[in-house]
């Protein structure tokens, strides 16, 4: 199949077909590096944290746990409650607070986590 066969079937103009066209591999091209390995071996050699001691993690509910860019260095964790406000991290995002074991981020708060089949 050719360009001018599904333009013709589809009824796109060349503006459309190039516009999908476009969007298609800008998909692919997410995609691939979303795959990609973020973290080599390697990675912490060259890292210097600077870290949060245990006086700075005195608050309830909270943890020094690993975290940052490939887990290289420790940060100062909160344990969220369930109907507390908390957020969704994307990728390069590192995360300070999450919901408690047994809870889900859903809408910005803190619920239970419900089972899904």
């Amino acid at each position: 199949m050719n360009s001018r066969f599904i333009r013709t079937v589809c009824n796109l103009s060349e503006i459309e077909m190039a516009c999908i066209v476009a969007g298609l591999l800008l998909a692919f091209c997410v995609i691939t590096i979303n795959s990609l390995p973020t973290c080599p071996k390697d990675a912490c050699n060259t890292v210097k944290c600077v870290g949060p001691n245990h006086d700075d993690c005195k608050k309830p509910n909270q943890e020094i746990i690993r975290g940052g860019r490939c887990n290289c260095c420790f940060v100062c964790y909160t344990y969220l409650d369930e109907n507390e406000t908390c957020h969704f991290h994307l990728l390069g995002d590192t995360p300070t607070s999450g919901c408690k074991s047994g809870l889900t981020c859903r809408n910005g708060k803190c619920v239970k986590r419900t089972r899904t089949l």
